[in-house]
């Protein structure tokens, strides 16, 4: 990970996630960027395109967009707290543990959408 002119870079293989601040920490925008060619395939290394772009407000909207320069248009999702709606204005909510951490996310039907375990000590 780097800074890079203000932003965050990581840098995965091909793929690149470039983030963005404002001065008191509010996540902006995050870029996500892969490689036109490995450099096996003769072209310069480190070429990319942006093939993703995802936006934030300060109003808990959540807004992505696709490749290129095309702005990032497409509700993904409204959080509120304690959850969020997704982009069909569907509500999700976080489970927590006694510690706050969130352990699960369910839709309002009761249906587990994601599960995160946590183990001591940082173990995998």
């Amino acid at each position: 990970m780097k800074t890079e002119k203000g932003r965050t870079v990581m840098s995965m293989g091909y793929t690149k996630s470039k983030g963005s601040w404002d001065a008191l920490g509010n996540h902006l925008l995050t870029s996500y960027e892969t490689a036109v060619a490995p450099a096996s395939a003769g072209m310069r290394p480190g070429r990319t395109r942006r093939t993703f772009v995802r936006a934030y407000s300060g109003d808990g909207h959540v807004l992505c967009g696709g490749a290129g320069n095309s702005a990032a248009d497409t509700l993904e999702m409204i959080r509120f707290a304690g959850g969020y709606f997704d982009e069909n204005l569907v509500p999700h909510y976080y489970i927590t543990d006694y510690l706050g951490s969130n352990i699960a996310v369910i839709r309002s039907d009761g249906t587990l959408v994601q599960s995160t375990s946590y183990y001591p000590y940082g173990e995998p």
